[in-house]
């Protein structure tokens, strides 16, 4: 009895240790039980290549994660933009190691730190990550309901129109076209749940809900300042783009899809 009360002991302090050595990895550390699994699969060294952007790096080492976890839902999202953005272009080699530590490299050298948020990982510029007036830290009030039934969401029109935030979306299409002649939406990820209820949350996790109820599992947004046409305060500006095929054109998106 003695024996396994100091094992349960030394077990308990062991979790203790790396809870704190992985929140202080993560910023902010609330993985799903499925994406903890993916952060300590092993994965190979990846070579330093020609100068390439941090997304594409960052898309190299997913990509090489979801080959090591097929069964594995591996969602990510990636946040660019403003007159201060870390430099975007890398050429350094991503060593062995576990999916976490290879996000540890990639990060620190592309001046990001990176989340855990339920099933996705969120790379946020350092400098903004604990910002509360940051875009994306931006809290959506109460609870929000997503849908693909528009009468069953909350709509969030009036917030996005009190933080003058304008929300345009860069829809992804493959070179096909439907039986009606337009062209059709198409994503590698299934469906998410329908619908998704969300209490208080930021804008960051309000579009990974987005992502996951549309079927992506790669998106990143790009945030720019845009002047006020009347002389006003400046709009903030933020567009998706997802991750799965290259954009063939841009579609404005109401806010509350």
């Amino acid at each position: 009895m003695q024996t396994y009360l100091r094992l349960k002991v030394v077990t308990l302090m062991l979790f203790g240790i790396a809870g704190v050595l992985y929140a202080n990895s993560t910023v902010s550390a609330s993985p799903s039980a499925v994406l903890e699994v993916a952060l300590a699969t092993r994965l190979s060294a990846l070579p330093a290549p020609e100068s390439v952007s941090s997304w594409h790096r960052m898309k190299q080492v997913l990509q090489q994660a979801r080959e090591a976890c097929p069964k594995l839902p591996i969602k990510a999202g990636f946040e660019r933009g403003g007159p201060n953005e870390p430099s975007q272009w890398l050429a350094i080699e991503i060593p062995a190691g576990t999916l976490s530590e290879q996000l540890d490299k990639l990060s620190a050298a592309a001046g990001y730190i990176w989340q855990a948020n339920g099933d996705w990982i969120n790379f946020v510029p350092k400098a903004k990550a604990t910002d509360p007036d940051y875009i994306m830290n931006l809290r959506i009030p109460g609870k929000v309901v997503l849908s693909r039934e528009p009468d069953k969401s909350t709509s969030v029109k009036e917030w996005f129109a009190a933080h003058r935030i304008v929300s345009t979306r860069i829809v992804k299409y493959l070179q096909l076209k439907s039986r009606s002649g337009q062209p059709q939406m198409v994503s590698e990820a299934p469906l998410g749940p329908d619908p998704i209820v969300l209490d208080n949350p930021t804008l960051r996790e309000y579009r990974n809900a987005n992502s996951t109820l549309y079927g992506e599992d790669l998106y990143a947004v790009h945030i720019s300042i845009v002047p006020s046409r009347d002389g006003g305060a400046p709009h903030i500006s933020y567009a998706t783009s997802a991750g799965n095929f290259p954009p063939v054109r841009m579609e404005a998106q109401a806010p509350d899809r």
